[in-house]
């Protein structure tokens, strides 16, 4: 990614109803980090008339954007295949560092994020509290992907002044709590040197809990994002759901960053 003209805040457009909810957010993020809003559409048949019938809409939807007096840089992108060929690309080609989507059809998304070298973000609805993006919930466990959920943390709380809270899983094995403490101190660190608002709170829970706590939290507490890991797909996924799916829904409107802790993640430049 060469520079911050060129990076794009992408919203995976579906052209059902609740995508409005999807860009409204999109422009949101992209105000917030100073971005390009790019509005893709995956073309699944490949066939020429699909995507100019795509095109169409998606300049439709910028038309609106602008109407409603956006002075955001937008463009728009169509791809041929399903989400998950295009996922790279998106990455790659195009300096997509996020994409914003809904909460429908999350098996084929979930499937994508693992393939992804950008995080997530999952939205439903268009509550204005959830557009602020100021109160930020970061659950920590032992595992590596945390240190890039806290980065994502740091990009709002820099852009946006964020307030950032910090929930501490607690483990019984010395080991996991080792490596529990290592995370910590790393993410001080770090939090500290951007001299952000931060808030530590030791839950109790389990590494297994500590997720589940998070999501109780953001409600309880008023906050207005939630970042997480996503989850290393197994055959269990196929056989109960992916383990993300359950924490989305649980969040109702709160959005939900997913970050994969399987990908070399790019990063969003100044």
């Amino acid at each position: 990614m060469a520079n911050l003209s060129e990076q794009k805040i992408i919203v995976c457009c579906d052209f059902k109803e609740s995508m409005d909810e999807a860009v409204a957010h999109g422009a949101r993020i992209a105000g917030i980090f100073g971005k390009e809003l790019c509005l893709f559409h995956p073309v699944v048949s490949g066939e020429k008339k699909e995507k100019q019938e795509a095109q169409r809409k998606l300049g439709k939807a910028i038309g609106n954007l602008k109407e409603q007096g956006s002075d955001l840089p937008i463009s728009s992108l169509t791809l041929n295949g399903n989400l998950i060929d295009s996922i790279e690309r998106l990455a790659e080609d195009y300096d997509g560092i996020m994409i914003i989507m809904t909460t429908e059809n999350m098996q084929e998304k979930l499937t994508a994020l693992r393939q992804s070298s950008v995080p997530f973000l999952f939205i439903h609805g268009k509550s204005e509290k959830y557009f602020r993006y100021d109160r930020i919930i970061l659950p920590v466990d032992g595992s590596k992907v945390v240190k890039n959920t806290a980065l994502w943390a740091t990009y709002f709380g820099r852009f946006n002044q964020a307030d950032i809270e910090i929930l501490v899983a607690e483990e019984k094995s010395e080991e996991q709590q080792k490596l529990i403490k290592t995370n910590l101190k790393t993410i001080k660190e770090l939090l500290s040197n951007l001299k952000l608002g931060i808030r530590i709170k030791h839950t109790g829970k389990s590494s297994s809990g500590l997720y589940t706590e998070a999501v109780a939290n953001s409600l309880k507490e008023q906050f207005n994002l939630l970042i997480i890991p996503g989850w290393q797909i197994s055959k269990t996924d196929d056989l109960f759901g992916f383990p993300e799916v359950k924490m989305i829904k649980a969040a109702g409107e709160l959005p939900v960053l997913c970050v994969n802790p399987n990908r070399d993640m790019y990063i969003l430049c100044d």
